[in-house]
Parts: structure tokens; sequence; C-alpha cells
């Protein structure tokens, strides 16, 4: 079949499936946890140049786009105050930032709280018994965009893009908890049957493993909602990292033209006891390479795609759940089956929306043009100071 025709079968094809994925699928995600509560926090903050006087500003976005202009190497401020929530003995509490370009020191009620270096990965502070001695939190921020930042994105923007660029979260979870889960699923040798690998991190001191039945039970829905019983597993759970693998058979597979997501639950029991229930959507597949050619589940593939940058029309360098989702519709609308995220990692948000639509991924790091950047020379890929800042990007 010559190419030509190939490309209108394949976007004859993929047409009608994005006309069915866009409009049948929901495109609010599921709550990450039935006993965690999250709070959003962005919407109206404040900011200031000297730590004195304030005014408003929108967060996520750009202060540099909102008349405030933030410079290199320059710190600057946010505040926001809201009142505590009830908070249950032992709960944790914890302010999650999904990205503060590029390096950012927070204080609650004017006690330190945390630090970060890196402009565009989630990262959080967990509030102490004192901070949450109040009715109320005044979260104050300190931000600076740093000249010598590994990513060079204000830089190559040509404007300063300093600030909390993506969503703020106040987030109350239970004493013991899952606090990550990566759930890596693949398929066997012969793309058959699906082989699901969880590396999972949990909140609780190491003597209580030693002193009660600690205890993973894990489910499967299939992409037409009915459970799996192949897929319920108990794990027990002897250390604050684990990890537990099981084989699903006569998987329906993950592909840009079907994607298939499984609904995976997984509940942390504490002598038989709930203590954490999340839900996660999971796509069986399996990318690899032959020489030149790309794989996906066993069978070539052809890649259409574009790079994307965050980019709002009024606050710049960030995004908003409305833009991800128009994006990605117009990009499967447009036949594009691969986007490239130049040149940062994007929103969680958008990559579960990718997983939904049927759009694979190249995710990049936030190190770039650090040789020779926009006509300052920032050397900084050999300096043994730096490498740490590498890695967490």
């Amino acid at each position: 079949m010559p190419d030509t025709d190939l490309f209108e079968f394949n976007r004859t094809h993929s047409m009608e499936s994005t006309k069915h994925i866009i409009h049948t699928r929901t495109t609010e995600p599921p709550s990450p946890s039935t006993l965690v509560q999250k709070t959003l926090l962005s919407g109206d903050w404040s900011i200031s140049m000297d730590d004195i006087t304030y005014k408003p500003v929108n967060v996520p976005g750009s202060p540099y786009l909102q008349g405030v202009k933030v410079d290199f190497d320059t710190p600057f401020w946010y505040q926001k105050e809201i009142p505590l929530p009830d908070v249950l003995e032992g709960q944790k509490v914890v302010l999650q930032f999904d990205g503060v370009y590029s390096e950012a020191w927070v204080s609650i009620n004017g006690s330190d709280a945390g630090h970060h270096l890196g402009g565009f990965t989630s990262w959080e502070v967990e509030l102490s018994p004192d901070m949450l001695d109040s009715d109320v939190l005044n979260i104050n921020v300190k931000v600076i965009d740093r000249s010598d930042d590994v990513s060079a994105a204000s830089l190559y923007a040509r404007h300063r893009i300093g600030g909390i660029l993506r969503d703020v979260w106040l987030v109350i979870r239970p004493p013991y908890s899952i606090v990550s889960l990566r759930a890596t699923p693949d398929l066997d040798p012969n793309y058959e049957h699906g082989v699901l690998t969880m590396d999972l991190s949990v909140s609780m001191e190491h003597a209580i493993f030693a002193t009660h039945d600690v205890t993973l039970q894990t489910s499967l829905l299939s992409p037409d909602g009915d459970p799996l019983e192949d897929a319920e597993r108990t794990f027990s759970v002897l250390s604050r990292a684990s990890r537990f693998e099981c084989q699903i058979p006569n998987i329906q597979k993950w592909t840009d033209e079907t994607p298939s997501l499984y609904q995976l639950k997984t509940r942390l029991l504490v002598n038989q006891e709930v203590q954490h229930e999340r839900c996660d959507f999971i796509g069986f597949r399996n990318v690899e390479t032959q020489g030149n050619t790309l794989l996906l589940n066993g069978k070539a593939i052809r890649l259409r795609g574009i790079n994307r940058h965050d980019i709002h029309p009024e606050r710049g360098r960030c995004s908003s759940r409305e833009i991800d989702e128009k994006d990605v519709a117009l990009i499967r609308e447009a036949n594009l089956n691969f986007v490239r995220t130049a040149h940062y990692p994007p929103s969680n948000y958008f990559l579960e929306l990718c997983d939904r639509h049927g759009l694979l991924v190249e995710c990049e790091t936030a190190a770039c043009f650090n040789s020779f950047a926009a006509g300052r020379n920032l050397k900084t890929q050999h300096d043994e100071n730096y490498v740490n800042w590498y890695l967490q990007q």
C-alpha cells in the first residue's frame, strides 16, 4: 500500500476513533483517593517585590505577563491566607505545588516549611503541628527566577517566566497512607497477557510493620467496567517501600487507535481496616525499537506528532485544565498520535488526557540549551555542583 493510501486509511480510522473518545469519555479524572481531602488553592493570591507592599495576582500564571516585572536572581513573594479545615488527630497536612519556577521557599504562619529547586515538577511541604495551631494558614512563598537554571526556560522564552506556574493544593492525608504508587503495565513476550508491576511507598513508622498486619489489596476493572477476578490480589507490606508484580490474562491492549484503560483500585489496610484507598487508570502496552523502527505491542507504528509548550494567552508559560483539554482535542482532530513536551514535563492532568485519547508522549526533562543559552555561557552540565539539580528535572 503506498504511503499516501496508508495515511488516508489511518486518518479516516483515527478520526472516527477520536470522535468516539472525545465525546463519550469524561474529561474529569477520578478522585485520587476516597480518604484524602484535596482543596485547590489556585486563583486569587497577592504578590510583592519587597515582601511589604502586595497587590493581586492570579495563580497559576506568569507575574511578568500580569504587570509584575520580575527579573533574574531577584526575589519576589506570594501570599495567601486560608481558613484551616478540620484536621483529625494523626492526619498529615501538606501543601502541594505542581510547579514553581525556578526556586522557592515556603513559610506557614511565619515558620519555614520547605524549599524546592526546579520549575516543572510537583513537590510538597508537610505542615508541622505548630503550624496547625491556628484557625488560619498564612502561606508565604518566596521565589527566585535563577539565571543559571538548568532548564534555561526564561532565556529561550525571551521574558522572565518566574512564578507559580501550576496549581497549588492543600492536601489532608490519613495517618497511614500510600504516599506514592508507580504502576507499570506491560505485556508478556507474546503480547497477549498483561504484566503489572507496582512500586509502593507508604507513610508509617518502621515499628508498625513488626506489630501490625499491613496489607495492600488491588483490583482491576476492565475498560467496560467489569471486575476482573484474576486481577484481585492481597499483598503483605513489610516495609515503607515495596514492589509487587502480577500477571493479567487476555487483556485489551492500549494503542493510539484503541486507548483501552483499566481502572486500578488499591487499598492500604492495617489490621484489616482500610486506611487509604485510591483509584488510577492504566493501559497495558509495550513500546520498543528494532533498529530505527518503533514498535507498539510488537507492531510497527508511524508517529505523527507535534512539539507542545505550556502556553496561556494571558498568563504566559502556564496552562489550565481547560486549555489542556482543548489542546488534546485539537491534536486528535488533526490526526496526530504523538506529542513531544518541549522542553519540560507537562502537568499530570495533560498526561492523563493523553492516556485516554490515544496519544504517545515523549516527556522531556527540563534541562536544555545549557552549553550556550541565548548568549549566556551556562556550561553547567560538567559542573559537579549541578549534578543533583539535573537529576531532579
